[in-house]
C-alpha cells in the first residue's frame, strides 16, 4: 500500500503492525542464521527508498527543474486560454470536486 504512494528518490519509513505481520506466530530461526528469528507480536519497520518504477532513472536536478519550468510555462498559458474563455470559465466553475481519502 505504502509504495504506490511513494515519489522516484524518496525515502521512508514503513511501519508494519503485528497484525498485517507475522502476527503471534513469530518467525523462528532455520539453523544457522541466528539472526532471522521475529518474535511473536513484533512489528516491523522497513526504511524504504524508491530508487526504480519499471527500470526508470532518478534525473538530475537541472533536468527536473528545466521539465518543471516548461510544464509551469505551458500550464500557464493554458490557463490564460481558459480564464479568457467565458463558456469554459462558467462550466469549470460549476464543477464540484470530491476529495478521495487513502487509507
Amino acid at each position: 500500500k505504502a509504495i504506490p504512494l511513494m515519489s522516484l528518490g524518496e525515502r521512508s519509513l514503513l511501519h508494519v503492525h503485528s497484525a498485517l505481520a507475522y502476527g503471534e506466530k513469530g518467525v523462528k530461526a532455520t539453523r544457522g542464521k541466528k539472526y532471522c528469528s521475529i518474535p511473536p507480536g513484533a512489528d516491523l519497520v522497513f526504511d524504504m527508498e524508491l530508487v526504480s518504477i519499471n527500470g526508470g532513472r532518478i534525473i538530475s536536478r537541472k533536468t527536473f527543474d528545466d521539465f518543471t519550468g516548461r510544464l509551469e510555462a505551458w500550464a500557464a498559458k493554458k490557463l490564460r486560454r481558459y480564464d479568457d474563455d467565458e463558456n469554459f470559465r462558467k462550466r469549470r466553475n460549476k464543477r464540484v470536486f470530491t476529495e478521495i481519502d487513502i487509507y
